[in-house]
């Protein structure tokens, strides 16, 4: 049940933060006219409000991953003598496969071009010498909600993954043999 929730909930997401960014390009258009940016303003608005309790549905249903997601993977091979390899070979052992990666949810991208719609909005408020100084407060709730919404997403989704390559001594793990005295 708990997946179905979630998913309708990314879902209903999704639909909303499309609906922003639709309500955002005609308030661009039309942020000269008074009656018809004051009717979106206050439609942007109760999409807000909407996003606000999709978040906190969010956050009351538990759908963000909250796994411990390392800030550096590191890459590491450590050599095995040939006794050993063969051994482990014949015994059928397979080593634990890696964690899957955090899927990063469907409205990842949706986000971040809606967030490029509001600052791309708010550009051309600030550039119009007609409006100049009344950026509608919409958007800067809008823009706040967003960032919100960003920080729902997984760790690995809105940070860089970092490797480094782990040298090891010239020796068996298993068996301690010298890997250089093998020919």
């Amino acid at each position: 049940m708990s997946h179905e929730v979630m998913s309708r909930n990314d879902q209903e997401l999704q639909r909303t933060i499309c609906l922003i960014t639709e309500l955002l390009g005609v308030l661009k258009m039309f942020r000269h006219d008074l009656r018809q940016s004051s009717r979106i303003e206050s439609e942007i608005s109760s999409v807000v409000i909407k996003l606000e309790f999709l978040i906190e549905e969010c956050d009351y249903i538990g759908t963000t991953t909250h796994e411990q997601i390392p800030e550096e993977y590191q890459l590491s091979s450590r050599p095995v003598c040939p006794d050993c390899k063969q051994q482990q070979m014949n015994s059928g052992k397979r080593r634990a496969q890696a964690a899957e990666p955090v899927t990063p949810p469907v409205w990842q991208s949706s986000l971040q071009f809606a967030l490029w719609c509001a600052r791309l909005v708010a550009d051309e408020y600030f550039n119009d010498t007609a409006i100049y100084g009344s950026l509608p407060l919409c958007l800067l709730e809008l823009r706040t909600v967003l960032h919100r919404l960003q920080q729902l997403l997984p760790a690995s989704a809105t940070m860089e993954t970092k490797l480094s390559v782990a040298d090891f001594p010239n020796a068996c793990p298993k068996c301690g043999k010298s890997l250089e005295a093998i020919p």
